[in-house]
């Protein structure tokens, strides 16, 4: 009798005991995530790396609750064989795909070939990046719609990123001291510039130029860079090549197509 009692004891106080370790864990990854995310709005952890740590802590935390439940719920070793078995076979079947996609995923953020708000081109996939995990990285383009590209894919594609950093344009290159460099260098402003190609009917060039300048003048004030151009080839008609520039790619995403129609309204 006495030792039914304290059988029934000992299983009552491992079943308080899963459950306090389960609360523990779910208030430890809140804590991890709540962190996480406050130093990336502080800017003290990349945002590309933000989903990637979550993605791991819930991982761990999943396989921590399963293990848990195996010891004190007493399934046996039978169940821990089965668990171990389970987890081994998802490992195994996703590695196939999903850890591809998961390692290409740390080579990016590695390596950062681009970042969140990057204007980027990937494939044939063009807009500005939103959101980088381990797995995908989603891109907004230009029709508004959210493309979520597996990594594995864009380490297999040949991709652009139209960010890069210029100087201060109103200053003239000079020669100057090392120090003074250092300076430039830190008052570097990341700047997107996005080309594409259009072709304009074969008319008088100095008509053609005309058409453009006053639809590129239009658009200084709202990318804050007038809009640039150039001939690209000619056969049979004349093909420009556009550059707009803006310190927010987003900007760019929302006006080239009004920035071409504009063109196109004044040669047809």
């Amino acid at each position: 009798m006495i030792e039914e009692i304290l059988n029934v004891i000992q299983k009552s106080w491992k079943l308080v005991m899963f459950f306090v370790l389960l609360v523990s864990i779910f208030i430890f990854q809140r804590f991890i995530q709540s962190t996480v995310k406050k130093a990336a709005n502080e800017n003290r952890i990349p945002a590309d790396v933000v989903n990637g740590i979550i993605v791991l802590i819930r991982f761990g935390s999943a396989i921590g609750v399963l293990y848990s439940a195996v010891y004190f719920l007493e399934f046996g070793e039978s169940a821990s064989i089965s668990l171990s078995l389970f987890l081994g076979s998802i490992v195994s079947f996703a590695s196939m795909y999903t850890i591809q996609n998961f390692v290409s995923g740390i080579y990016i953020v590695i390596t950062r070939p681009f970042k969140v708000n990057d204007f980027v081109k990937i494939g044939n996939s063009e807009g500005v990046v939103t959101e980088i995990s381990l797995n995908y990285t989603s891109i907004l383009n230009f029709e508004g719609i959210l493309e979520l590209i597996p990594n594995k894919r864009i380490l297999n594609s040949t991709f652009i990123n139209y960010d890069q950093k210029i100087k201060d344009p109103n200053k003239k290159n000079q020669r100057l001291e090392w120090t003074e460099k250092i300076k430039s260098t830190l008052n570097e402003e990341e700047v997107t510039r996005y080309s594409f190609i259009w072709g304009a009917p074969l008319i008088d060039y100095k008509e053609i130029k005309s058409k453009l300048n006053t639809v590129c003048e239009k658009y200084e004030s709202i990318f804050g860079y007038k809009p640039e151009y150039f001939p690209f080839t000619i056969n049979h008609r004349l093909e420009f090549c556009f550059v707009l520039s803006s310190n927010q790619p987003i900007t760019i995403l929302k006006y080239k197509t009004n920035f071409l129609d504009d063109i196109v309204e004044l040669f047809h």
